[in-house]
């Protein structure tokens, strides 16, 4: 094992034993594209000794957790191991300055230093998607209503695939409000996603569109073409997965990993791209934009509205 002097920041994933390649692939990403010159930790979900042997060699940080912060039963797709998410909020994690935590679908393709000077909680908007949206449970009536009178339905949501922060947010009791807040809407929950975004409502700050671009659903959704796609971070959380060895990514992931063998955090590169702001901006402008207007060309809707709207058009004439 290679010992590490603590760093100022941490780079944060979290894996179960099935997900072992897509945290070497990340961390891989993360330290020869990014030139990440933080610590590096993986959060392991009863992950065997063995296997993260692999890990440790390498300077990389693990945490091990067995059991879930909060479970519900409510049929939601997600596993549960994606609540061990919240144990980032523990004194533990006060060791460092700034947290940066990816899932392990991502991959990261320039520098992330901007998000090692956040100074409270940040993460990427979901631009489809709002409070009401995130809870797929409306017939909870009970907790539907608790929510609608509690909080904006309509308010803008983050996806915590991705989050940046000072560990100035975590207080001795941020997990058991977690939890405690889970809780009283365990029969609504789908995931991290719905509980971290009831917790930071009205206290986040909304990071760049490139810091987590939707990878497939730019290309199947909104007709971007792969080789043409651009983005600080590439995110895959739809069904469509890089690994998979039939898609456009694969080459890109599978280098990743390979080259994961190579980590050595005694040596540490230089990031391959650093993006300036102006660059970030422009093309998170343009990629907004471009989410945005296919997605208003795709709804229903707008296509019921131009419908009608020709129809009176055509009978005032008449």
């Amino acid at each position: 094992m290679i010992n590490s002097e603590k760093k100022k920041n941490v780079l944060v994933t979290l894996a179960d034993e099935n997900y072992l390649d897509q945290a070497k692939q990340l961390f891989s990403s993360v330290y020869f594209n990014a030139g990440w010159q933080g610590d590096y930790l993986l959060m392991s979900h009863r992950i065997p000794k063995e296997k993260l042997q692999w890990f440790t060699d390498r300077g990389i940080l693990i945490k091990e957790f067995d059991n879930f912060p909060l479970e519900t039963n409510n049929g939601s797709k997600y596993p549960k191991v994606v609540f061990s998410k919240l144990y980032l909020f523990t004194p533990y994690f006060k060791q460092w300055d700034n947290i940066v935590f990816l899932d392990a679908d991502i991959i990261v393709r320039a520098s992330l230093e901007n998000l090692t000077k956040i100074k409270s909680f940040a993460s990427p908007e979901v631009l489809e998607l709002n409070i009401k949206k995130y809870f797929p449970y409306p017939e909870n009536q009970k907790e539907m209503l608790l929510l609608k009178t509690n909080y904006n339905l309509k308010a803008k949501v983050f996806n915590s695939g991705v989050m940046a922060f000072s560990t100035d947010v975590i207080k001795e009791n941020t997990l058991s409000e977690l939890i405690k807040l889970g809780k009283i809407y365990s029969s609504v929950l789908q995931g991290d996603d719905n509980l971290l975004n009831l917790y930071f409502y009205k206290k986040w700050i909304k990071l760049p569109v490139v810091y987590n671009v939707w990878a497939f659903r730019a290309v199947i959704r909104h007709n971007i073409k792969p080789q043409k796609l651009k983005g600080i971070i590439l995110h895959f959380l739809e069904s469509y997965k890089p690994w998979d060895v039939e898609n456009y990514f694969y080459p890109e992931w599978k280098l990743n990993l390979e080259q994961a063998e190579k980590i050595n955090l005694q040596h540490r590169p230089k990031a391959r791209k650093n993006w300036s702001k102006t660059k970030i901006l422009l093309i998170s402008f343009y990629l907004k934009f471009h989410f945005s207007f296919s997605w208003t060309l795709s709804s229903k809707s707008f296509w019921w509205r131009i419908d009608r709207t020709i129809g009176l058009t055509g009978l005032a004439i008449k």
